[in-house]
């Protein structure tokens, strides 16, 4: 089984397990000087297209649910968008994992922040794991993967 997981935002983080085979890390999308502000997707676009295909059996996204600025908002929802269009394109159901539980599950705190999450993550994954993005997206992908536990 192949579970693809997601952090969306200007860095977005993405995690994925096939049987014990764990991967994960973090795109800069970030627009350059030269770039319009639409380049962002097309970036985002080509990672999300790099993880989900045929073979991918779910796809889980963090659901946040308030950004603290409207231009994070609309960031965050152009990556869904594109997450979610990737999937209906390649038939693979898809989910969003609330950002709350998906921190509880991480340290036990639902309100838990990126210092914290790191943390974790370095202690479950792995001290690679040095970005909160990263992070986020395996905490993302654990929690998807426990939910029948």
């Amino acid at each position: 089984m192949r579970t693809v997981a997601f952090d969306p935002g200007t860095k977005l983080g993405w995690a994925w397990r096939e049987d014990d085979v764990l991967g994960s890390g973090w795109t800069d999308c970030s627009v350059g000087r030269h770039e319009s502000a639409g380049m962002r997707f097309v970036k985002a676009k080509a990672r999300i297209e790099d993880l989900i295909d045929g073979d991918t059996d779910l796809v889980v996204y963090e659901d946040v649910r308030a950004h603290r600025g409207t231009y994070a908002a609309q960031i965050y929802g152009g990556i869904v968008s594109l997450i979610q269009t990737r999937c209906i394109e390649c038939d693979v159901p898809y989910m969003g994992a609330p950002v709350g539980k998906v921190k509880k599950h991480a340290t036990g705190k639902g309100n838990a922040d990126k210092v914290a999450m790191v943390d974790a993550a370095q202690k479950a994954f792995g001290p690679e794991v040095t970005d909160d993005n990263e992070a986020d997206a395996l905490w993302v992908l654990d929690w998807a993967l426990n939910q029948d536990s």
